[in-house]
């Protein structure tokens, strides 16, 4: 059966790793996919066909790109509800130099990561600074 969240209990386990964190969250009801179907899904984008070229198509491209991707595949799906999975941007892993790469929560409600030019997902670490985050 499918996992879903309301949008406050989306934004209380958001705001569970990130307590000053306030997300742009404009869907009521969301499906918390399974980390295979994350992993599935991201394997299916083919952005990894794409090379990085800073100011042209660089890490908040590779999040955009991602972020439609999965949108345009729930569509497609005939769910009735999208993934809790949007897009991120902050100081990831101690950096000092900003990132943009894309969010999810899965049905276990833990928030990930999701690195859309390798497919590579980790669990979010509180430490990072996260100055947006958007569904």
């Amino acid at each position: 059966m499918a996992v879903t969240a309301d949008q406050m209990q989306l934004r209380r386990i958001l705001k569970d790793v990130w307590p000053g964190l306030w997300p742009e969250l404009p869907d009521r009801t969301v499906l918390l996919p399974n980390l295979e179907q994350v992993q599935t899904l991201m394997g299916r984008t083919w952005l990894e066909r794409y090379r990085y070229q800073l100011e042209r198509f660089d890490c908040d491209d590779f999040a955009l790109v991602a972020h439609a991707f999965v949108v345009q595949e729930r569509y497609k799906s005939g769910d009735q509800h999208g993934w809790a999975f949007g897009q991120v941007r902050g100081l990831f892993d101690g950096a000092v130099t900003g990132h943009a790469m894309n969010w999810v929560v899965t049905d276990d409600k833990v928030v990930r990561y999701v690195e859309p030019q390798d497919d590579s997902v980790r669990r979010a670490d509180p430490a990072d600074v996260i100055w947006r985050l958007w569904l």
